[in-house]
């Protein structure tokens, strides 16, 4: 892909032309994650030197409609392979719009005691409309989920 970069220069348009790198980080179906103003699912944390998103699960995973996934990088956005998925304890229930970040709840600034935090609105499809929220924190390795 190239990006084209235009310039007026004394008069006349000038057009530079470059290669663009592009790095998948998710293949959510929704993208709805991304234009709401009320979530907030790019974050970067500092003291881990981690950037995380959260999204509807990636299309090639299992788990249904309703599962929410973080993806991070730590080498400032290079690679995205890093994942946990946070499930829903009832297939009827369908987690939208989700905001995230990735902390260190000890403080210590440590990856291996880190933790994906997850909250967002849902729907059920037992109910009509939205049914309530839902908030998840898990290890990055996918343990000691809490919903």
């Amino acid at each position: 892909m190239k990006k084209l970069l235009y310039i007026l220069l004394l008069g006349s348009l000038v057009s530079f032309g470059q290669d663009i790198t592009k790095i998948p980080i998710g293949s959510s179906y929704n993208m709805y994650t991304v234009l709401s103003p009320n979530t907030n699912p790019v974050h970067a944390n500092n003291e881990l030197g981690v950037i995380s998103f959260t999204h509807r699960q990636n299309a090639d995973l299992p788990g249904g409609s309703g599962v929410i996934q973080t993806t991070w990088s730590e080498d400032a956005g290079l690679s995205w392979g890093n994942y946990v998925l946070q499930p829903t304890n009832d297939e009827t229930q369908f987690n939208r719009y989700p905001s995230g970040l990735i902390l260190d709840p000890t403080g210590n600034s440590d990856m291996a005691n880190a933790q994906t935090i997850v909250t967002g609105p849902t729907t059920s499809s037992a109910a009509s409309g939205w049914v309530g929220n839902y908030f998840y924190n898990f290890a990055l390795d996918g343990s000691g989920g809490r919903e």
